[in-house]
């Protein structure tokens, strides 16, 4: 929806108006610039939390100059933790897919091949499931390395 919305603004706003909201029609650029950094991890092309985090910093410092740092809330900050909880929590699939490709490349019968992957990787899950350092009665510590939280098992 954003680039739709960035293309009106740069082909239908007379540049009159866009030059009187040059500071807002910037911050709304820099936006984009950290959105498009996210779709582009999401289809897991190559970027870097590096990358992510100097286009939020941009962001942050055109949002101050259009709207005042009194404006600033703690969203603004939490951005600059998202990339490490995006990466961890949405990759999972990721994650698996090495599981599966080599699940794969154990089975040679083309005509029942993804009835076998499949039923292979979920009892493998359940196999993970069912030892008992999955559940139990222990605590999870919590360690921060680089400002972002770890739990381990204790047991």
């Amino acid at each position: 929806m954003y680039p739709l919305f960035q293309y009106f603004l740069e082909t239908c706003v007379p540049q009159g108006a866009q030059a009187a909201l040059k500071n807002e029609v910037e911050c709304f650029n820099a936006l984009c610039a950290v959105l498009d950094e996210i779709n582009l991890a999401r289809a897991a092309h190559g970027t870097s939390e590096h990358a992510y985090t100097s286009l939020v910093s941009i962001h942050l410092a055109a949002f101050q100059l259009a709207y005042g740092a009194t404006h600033v809330k703690p969203k603004h900050h939490a951005a600059f933790h998202i990339w490490s909880r995006f990466v961890r929590d949405c990759f999972v699939h990721e994650r698996k897919n090495k599981d599966l490709k080599c699940i794969g490349a154990q089975h040679r019968n083309t005509s029942t091949f993804e009835k076998s992957v499949v039923r292979q990787a979920a009892n493998q899950q359940l196999a993970t499931l069912r030892e008992r350092r999955s559940f139990g009665d222990h605590l999870q510590c919590v360690r921060e390395i680089d400002g972002v939280k770890y739990a381990r098992k204790v047991q």
